[in-house]
Order: structure tokens, then sequence, then C-alpha cells
């Protein structure tokens, strides 16, 4: 009997376990469980990857840099218009948060000032994008000085963009004091110089317009008074590509001399 009733107890398996153990069936549901859990969490990861991996590159393709989220947000402008201005001058796009904050946004709200409208201020944004990064509050200010009112600043920065985006305030200086050295006022650089020659404030005094003053006196005989008396009257030569492009060829020609005489 005893010898049955070992057999018996080693035949059942919840009896041939330790108490502190689990039975086989247990623990392999258990397993089971783990296994099924394991799977889940690696699915879901690799779910995460993926999703992250398509976000970051629709993040890439957008390419929503600082100043592009602000031009659709300050002028209503929509992504295709936005990048097509900023094609224009690459450069902006590497403007980071606070470039934009302390530069652009200072000047769409001063050109939103003096402008005539809204819509006025998307166009000269859209057609000339370089206006955006440029100094125009310090242009503003030095015209003021001179007297001109905000709408005709306004004039003036439609009409000559490339003064404000690569001429320099220092540099417009230079070429006023050199127009009133040559007898201009202030009154006649303000009226007349700003509105319609403004191109010479773009000038350097010492390479291109100094040497025109000479050219009048030395090539064409002319005395200082009455050199001054012709650029006072025709202060187009002053910034004439041809005329220009005459005087530093006599430039040149002038230079070589002067090396072959030493």
């Amino acid at each position: 009997m005893s010898s049955a009733t070992s057999h018996d107890t080693t035949n059942d398996p919840h009896k041939c376990w330790p108490r502190h153990s689990q039975a086989p069936k247990q623990l392999l549901e258990r397993s089971s469980q783990r296994i099924v859990c394991s799977t889940a969490v690696s699915g879901t990861r690799q779910l995460t990857r993926r999703t992250e991996r398509h976000w970051g590159h629709a993040c890439l393709h957008r390419k929503d840099t600082p100043i592009k989220l602000y031009l659709r947000s300050a002028l209503a402008l929509r992504d295709q218009v936005v990048d097509s201005a900023l094609a224009l001058v690459p450069s902006l796009r590497d403007l980071g948060p606070s470039e934009v904050t302390q530069v652009v946004q200072e000047n769409v709200h001063l050109l939103g000032n003096i402008a005539p409208s809204q819509e006025a201020v998307r166009r000269v944004v859209l057609s000339n994008p370089g206006l955006l990064a440029a100094p125009l509050g310090s242009w503003f200010d030095f015209f003021s000085e001179y007297g001109l009112e905000a709408r005709q600043f306004w004039q003036l920065l439609c009409s000559h963009p490339n003064l404000m985006q690569q001429g320099s305030v220092f540099a417009a200086g230079s070429a006023i004091l050199f127009l009133k050295a040559v007898g201009w006022s202030d009154l006649e650089i303000t009226t007349i110089i700003i509105p319609f020659h403004a191109a010479v404030l773009q000038m350097d005094v010492h390479v291109q317009l100094q040497p025109v003053l000479e050219y009048l006196v030395n090539a064409k005989g002319l005395s200082d008074k009455a050199a001054q008396q012709f650029l006072h009257q025709h202060p187009g030569v002053l910034y004439d590509s041809d005329y220009q492009a005459e005087i530093q060829q006599l430039l040149r020609r002038e230079r070589r001399m002067q090396l072959q005489s030493l």
C-alpha cells in the first residue's frame, strides 16, 4: 500500500513540486503572459520609432524656420508665398528667433506705421524681402534729420530699396557732406537729391565721387568753381555708369603712368 501511495504521489504533478513553488501549468501561463507583454511592448516601441521618423521627415519637409512662422502670422501669407520670397534671400532662413524679434519684427512694425495699407507692406516685402533684415530704423532716423516725413521715406524705400539693403548710413552721410561741399544746400538735398538722385547716396566719396570732380578739372579743363557748378546742374553725372567707367579707366591709366615713372 505504501509503495502504491508513494507511486501515486510521484505521479501527481501538483504534489511532486515543493509548496513554495508553483505548478508547471501556472508557470507556463505566467511565461505565456510575459511573452505576450514583451511582444506588445516591442511592437509599441517599433510603432513609436516609426511615428517619430514620420514626424521628423514631415518637419524637415515643412522647413518651418522662425522667420517663416513669423511672416505667416504677421502678414497672413501662405506657405508657398513665403517660400518664394525667402528663396530670393536665402540667408533670411538662417535668422534665429531673437533676430526675427529684434530686426524683422521691428522692420515690419515700422513699415506698418508708414505704409498706406497692410497690402502695401506685403507687396514691398514680397518684392524686396531683403528689407526685412535691413537697418530700416537707422535709415528712418537718418532721413528724418534731413526733414523727410514718413510718407516721403516710404516713397524713397519703394523707389530705392537697394539703398536700404546694400548701402549704409555712414556712406550716405559722407555723400551728403560731399554734395554740400560742392554747393548743395540742405533744402536742395532734401527736395532734389534724395527724391530723384538717391543713387548718389550709395557712392563712395573717395573712390567714385571725388574722382568725378577731379576729372572735370584735370581732363575737361574746368575750374574748381565751374566743375562744382556743372555737378550742381547735372548731379546724375556723379552716378552715371558710363561716366564712372570712363573716369575709372582714366584713373587706371594715370596710375600706370605713375608706376612707369618710378
